[in-house]
């Protein structure tokens, strides 16, 4: 069973058996794999900023599934142009930024040594930031207001 992390020596540290390590790293990914960019990247910061530039037949618009968009909000609820172009502008970045962060987590829980997990501040932010993502899909998916 799962023990409250607490602080220690400089790390944040907890217990959770392997069975509970293995339900969460699943939906880790799960929504990792639901929210990575639909467009590839090219390794190249920049490349991967213009490439999406200018592009309006492929311009993201706002997601029809209820999860997907209580993860990428839309910027302007009473002007659908200024949304649109805005979300243009951030969504490719947003979502890979979400993905890299929630294969942090992955990565975190992927270092635990039996039931303890042992994590530095870095890993326990990525944590407590995919376990939100996370949690906002669930509640979607199970209609919890």
């Amino acid at each position: 069973m799962a023990k409250a992390f607490a602080r220690k020596r400089g790390r944040i540290v907890g217990r959770m058996h392997a069975s509970e390590v293995e339900v969460v790293v699943q939906l880790l990914q799960q929504t990792r794999d639901f929210v990575a960019p639909t467009r590839a990247e090219t390794g190249d910061p920049l490349m991967d900023l213009i490439a999406g530039m200018g592009e309006s037949d492929t311009a993201p618009m706002e997601p029809e599934d209820p999860a997907l968009r209580r993860l990428l909000p839309s910027a302007h609820r009473s002007d659908k142009d200024q949304a649109a172009e805005f979300r243009s502008l951030t969504e490719h970045s947003l979502r890979q930024r979400k993905a890299r962060n929630l294969d942090a987590a992955i990565a975190a829980l992927g270092e635990a040594e039996g039931t303890k997990i042992t994590l530095d501040n870095a890993q326990a932010q990525a944590l407590a930031i995919a376990l939100t993502d996370v949690r906002l899909v669930l509640g979607e998916r199970l209609d919890l207001r």
